[in-house]
């Protein structure tokens, strides 16, 4: 997922503008109301349906999420997490689109809820960093232990109130990834000295899994919420011990552009850990590249390769446009009897 447009904004724009230490959080939110949701509790005993929606700071048919099909298993909100709360109904930067309002963008968090669909905000490990500490908005958080934790403390806390069900983490060997510098798309930054080191990450994951994922630690009461990895490399380049893969509720393996039999093998040497294979999403295509791919199809079609994996989706799959026809099959495919 790491693509960037012509004049330079991410594919997917940005979303979520969040100051996330606790007191900023709190302070960016007051002007909006705690999402109530009521969520439908669906069966899992099926192969699931995820995927990237991607331009949600956009207006249009496609970037609607109120028109995902029902019985979608897990929508990831593809989109970096600063711009969100600071959303209006002003033009985007150069591409020439209207925002949609933060409370429009989590009435639709809440619509897909409402229809047992699980909501999960993606992001990028070194992103932390851009984001600010304090209410005044002049402290950012820092590369140290103690921030990792209290970021992950105050991500929980949002997530919470803006009703969404998780976070999800891009990882890939790119500078908009993992660089300590900042991110300039002109002049990307690939001195990998510069970059979150892997024992760097291992620590920022290990804090967010006290919050998220299977392993939290949470008060009583207070209801688990999904943690999960995407990348595009091997366990191996990774580098990421056992104990820590353990603690993620999925993982998903980018693979766009190669035949399924490339993906497959992909998804194959990315098991090697013991991982069980419930756990492995393949994402076989990118549909914002191209909407009329078969690498999708022929994945979750194929007898043998079809069942090593415990679902699909694709990068964008929200420019499957109009209305879904690819997902619709799979989704009957996969779960025909919509438990």
């Amino acid at each position: 997922m790491n693509r960037i447009i012509a004049n330079g904004i991410k594919v997917t724009s940005m979303l979520l503008f969040l100051t996330v230490s606790f007191l900023s959080c709190k302070s960016n939110l007051e002007e909006g109301e705690t999402q109530t949701v009521t969520s439908i509790t669906r069966g899992t005993n099926h192969q699931l349906t995820v995927g990237y929606f991607n331009g949600i700071d956009r207006i249009g048919p496609e970037y609607d999420l109120t028109k995902v099909p029902d019985r979608f298993d897990i929508v990831n909100i593809f989109n970096q997490f600063k711009p969100l709360w600071e959303l209006s109904r002003q033009p985007v930067h150069a591409l020439g689109a209207t925002q949609p309002t933060l409370p429009e963008v989590l009435a639709g968090v809440k619509n897909l809820k409402e229809k047992g669909v699980k909501v999960v905000q993606t992001q990028f490990l070194r992103e932390f960093m851009d984001n600010f500490k304090d209410s005044d908005h002049k402290i950012n958080w820092t590369n140290t232990a103690a921030d990792y934790d209290g970021f992950a403390k105050a991500l929980r806390d949002t997530l919470d109130k803006w009703g969404f069900d998780g976070v999800d983490f891009d990882v890939e060997h790119e500078p908009q990834c993992l660089s300590k510098i900042g991110y300039d798309w002109q002049k990307p930054n690939y001195d990998r000295s510069t970059w979150l080191s892997t024992e760097e990450q291992m620590g920022y994951l290990n804090a967010m899994a006290k919050y998220f994922g299977p392993n939290a630690t949470l008060p009583a009461g207070k209801p688990k919420k999904l943690l999960i990895l995407d990348t595009n490399l091997s366990f191996s380049s990774l580098g990421y011990s056992k104990d820590l893969l353990a603690k993620f509720d999925y993982i998903y393996i980018q693979s766009y552009y190669g035949g399924f039999d490339t993906a497959f093998s992909y998804t194959d040497q990315n098991k090697g850990p013991g991982i069980a294979k419930e756990k492995i999403m393949l994402i076989p295509a990118d549909f914002e590249v191209n909407p009329k791919s078969s690498n999708l199809k022929n994945a979750y079609m194929d007898p043998v390769n079809g069942r090593l994996v415990g679902g699909f989706g694709a990068y964008g799959f929200n420019f499957d446009q109009p209305d879904y026809p690819v997902f619709r099959e799979m989704i009957k495919t996969l779960n025909p009897t919509g438990e």
